[in-house]
């Protein structure tokens, strides 16, 4: 699949091959070249906030990593890790309850979205 929307490469691709003037500036996952951009042109490309957006490919369940129950607000565990960064500041919280079908399954702490 061929995209120019940051975006939608890194929440739906496998694989992602960066083109700059006809040469290929970098190929590999999302977070390779987000973690680990191999030219300053990648660097660059993804921007100061490549981190943030790296989010919205993940689930929260895909980084829940502590299954102790919590009170306190929630976010479903299938909402994107970006949603829930966003929850977080809103409310003021570090953790949140993450819920699966309305049922309180675990937790998801700041440091968990700082892992991607």
């Amino acid at each position: 699949m061929v995209t120019h929307d940051i975006d939608e490469a890194l929440r739906l691709a496998d694989h992602v091959a960066l083109m700059n003037a006809g040469r290929l500036e970098q190929f590999g996952t999302p977070d390779e070249l987000v973690l680990s951009p191999a030219t300053p042109f990648v660097e660059r490309f993804f921007g100061e906030d490549a981190r943030i957006r790296r989010l919205s490919g993940r689930t929260v369940r895909d980084l829940m990593h502590d299954r102790t129950p919590l009170d306190g607000p929630d976010v479903s565990a299938d909402a994107s890790a970006r949603a829930a960064l966003a929850l977080m500041l809103r409310a003021g919280r570090d953790t949140l309850a993450v819920t699966d079908a309305g049922r309180v399954v675990g937790r998801i702490r700041l440091a968990d979205l700082g892992q991607t």
